[in-house]
């Protein structure tokens, strides 16, 4: 954040912070060197948790450091105004207290260390990530900071055993290259420079985190792989070195990985991207265990063997990229150029660079003031200061009710109890509908009447607003167009159903789009007793896959009710995937045929071959569709299977039915 937008904040919400408290607080020296070590760490990584200040702090020369006594330090500076507390509460991780830089310290840390050149507070503010605008950045992407800070204070406590040391991390990371007269950016969560003991040995990784909940698409993920490549090519092509790649994502994904990885090469006749990959939960047995897959086998071979960080160190980082990197030289002649500069004017009212209490703050956040924060239609500094305050601001329980409204809307109570709290009792929805009735009064969620439902529950239907909307862009990193729907698509006045993509077709064949529901609930609950993971349910939108037709050449789709990715237990392999056709027996033989030869274009236009299951609860509707079936030019691949069977024999019924 400039100085200018600080003072900004510092005169209208900001209680002021004058000189002569900082010259009493510097007098009193209640501060240690302890201190001063945690502020210099929470300044390189701002928001650590206990456990990952433990896990930098502890080495040869702080010997003394413990849990309990890392504690009582924390609650000290806390108590003397140096470093505040958030709780943050995220469905992957549960309840964590945070802890970040305040402005007093911020001002004892540049009184207190003496650097060459001096550092200034103006300098260390605007170099590091530790503003407000930055916190609440990082608070609004709060899966892909737990993940970055994991990796590099694992790397940074059981580096120096094997001579690695972190001498570079930045979050996230940005760089502009110009190639050819074009300017191209490279933007990464995060990257970070390993130096080793040998001569010249700095080795150059970028971060990305692709972490559940907030997954992308796989076209998405296609169109950024084949953006890395494309880039390093022209970067090789200049003699220019390119960065390693790290990837932490979910045991679930990692065959999508390897997929893409051998497609997007394939695409660019190019070997596949260098680098490795691994998941958020391995991390915990430590970095340089044997949890990381590499990269480029992933995409050429089945097996699928684990090796340790060690083992991915090919190709040290050149000089200039080492630079690209740490902004060392870049950093050190500004320091030059602000030493040599006038000394600014002493002012009795000191800058704010951080504020008043971000956990107050986002207490005390309310409708209206959502409203605001959300009001622009692009993205801008206030709508991810709203976003990272609202992470604050939300239960874990209405985090989840929000994800899975921002996939599938209108959902009703009994589907998101089961969704939310698979091993509740399905009619203890109290809890339930106190979070529902808190996202009402925050402006997040709203509520659309289906007046043909058999019971009130069964009626009311909820959808999320422009501003939960809003907020599900900024946690799952994406455009606000992946939920909204472009004024040009609009088809009519009602803003609910032309607000998010899919409402309208679910809205109007609303019989459909309850007994679609009402399976899914009957087989989340029916998996959760056997042990089967549902990793994914994506919805008929989010399913939908497109392709070229090979007579017109129009852009064409097929678009399942859903799309399910499970296993039939926490580590059963391989990770399976099934397209679902939902029919409540109401369809004729024209629809089926539309439908299934739909199918089977794409699979001639893609030579992709997807597994479709088709659930039903009528004898007869079975019979109509292999009726269909026994007369396209071509076979599908394909499972008719009754309602009641599948929620009977649960999942493993269609693994063992599709098996060759």
């Amino acid at each position: 954040m400039t100085s200018d937008i600080a003072l900004e904040y510092a005169s209208t919400i900001w209680t002021p912070f004058y000189r002569k408290d900082l010259e009493a607080f510097l007098k009193k020296q209640e501060y240690t060197p302890l201190h001063l070590s945690v502020l210099s760490w929470l300044i390189w990584f701002s928001l650590l948790s206990h456990e990952e200040l433990l896990r930098v702090l502890v080495h040869p020369e702080q010997p003394q450091i413990h849990a309990s006594n890392l504690s009582a330090q924390l609650k000290k500076m806390s108590s003397l105004g140096l470093i505040e507390t958030i709780r943050l509460r995220e469905p992957s991780c549960g309840i964590q207290k945070r802890y970040y830089v305040t402005d007093l310290g911020l001002y004892l840390y540049s009184s207190a260390i003496h650097s060459s050149p001096p550092l200034s507070i103006a300098r260390l503010a605007q170099s590091y990530y530790v503003e407000r605008d930055d916190l609440l950045a990082r608070l609004a992407h709060p899966h892909i900071h737990l993940a970055c800070v994991s990796l590099a204070t694992r790397i940074i406590a059981e580096g120096p055993s094997r001579g690695h040391r972190l001498i570079s991390y930045q979050q996230p990371w940005q760089h502009t290259y110009t190639f050819a007269h074009k300017r191209h950016l490279l933007s990464s969560h995060a990257a970070f420079l390993l130096e080793t003991q040998e001569p010249g040995g700095a080795y150059a990784f970028l971060i990305h985190v692709d972490s559940e909940v907030h997954q992308k698409a796989e076209r998405e993920i296609e169109k950024w792989l084949l953006s890395l490549l494309d880039l390093r090519q022209s970067m090789k092509l200049y003699r220019h070195h390119w960065p390693d790649l790290f990837i932490i994502s979910t045991r679930n994904r990692i065959p999508l990985w390897a997929r893409l990885q051998e497609e997007v090469s394939l695409k660019r006749n190019t070997p596949p991207l260098s680098g490795g990959i691994t998941t958020f939960d391995a991390l915990s047995r430590g970095v340089y265990a044997n949890i990381w897959w590499e990269l480029d086998t992933l995409a050429s071979s089945d097996d699928y063997r684990q090796i340790s960080l060690a083992h991915l160190l090919r190709q040290p980082a050149s000089l200039d990229l080492v630079e690209q990197f740490s902004h060392q030289r870049h950093f050190y002649e500004m320091l030059l150029k602000d030493a040599v500069a006038p000394p600014p004017r002493t002012k009795q009212r000191l800058t704010r660079y951080v504020g008043d209490s971000l956990q107050d703050e986002a207490t005390h956040l309310s409708r209206e003031r959502l409203n605001e924060l959300f009001f622009p239609t692009r993205k801008n500094r206030q709508s991810v200061a709203g976003a990272g305050l609202l992470t604050l601001k939300l239960t874990v329980a209405e985090k989840e009710i929000i994800e899975w409204a921002a996939h599938h809307p209108l959902l009703d109570v009994p589907t998101f109890q089961t969704l939310t709290r698979p091993a509740a009792d399905p009619q203890a929805m109290k809890p339930l509908q106190h979070h529902i009735t808190h996202l009402f009064q925050l402006g997040l969620l709203e509520a659309r009447i289906w007046s043909q439902g058999s019971t009130p529950l069964e009626q009311q239907r909820y959808l999320l607003t422009s501003t939960a909307l809003k907020f599900m862009a900024y946690r799952k990193d994406e455009p606000y167009s992946y939920y909204f729907i472009p004024p040009k698509y609009q088809k009519g006045d009602d803003e609910q159903l032309d607000r998010q993509w899919g409402t309208r077709g679910l809205s109007g064949q609303m019989w459909h789009t309850h007994a679609l529901y009402s399976f899914m609930r009957q087989l989340y609950q029916s998996a959760h007793i056997r042990g089967e993971m549902i990793y994914q349910w994506k919805s008929a939108h989010e399913a939908a896959r497109w392709y070229r037709d090979t007579i017109t050449q129009d852009d064409e789709h097929t678009r399942p009710d859903a799309e399910l990715i499970f296993a039939l237990s926490p580590t059963d392999q391989p990770i399976r995937m099934v397209l679902l056709e939902y029919d409540r027996g109401t369809t004729g033989i024209v629809q089926y045929s539309r439908k299934f030869t739909a199918y089977l274009d794409y699979q001639q236009a893609t030579g992709s071959v997807l597994p479709l299951l088709v659930v039903t609860s009528s004898h007869k509707a079975t019979e109509r569709m292999q009726q269909v079936l026994n007369t396209l030019q071509g076979s599908l691949h394909i499972l008719l299977l009754l309602e009641k069977e599948i929620l009977s024999e649960g999942l493993s019924l269609v693994v063992r039915l599709f098996s060759p």
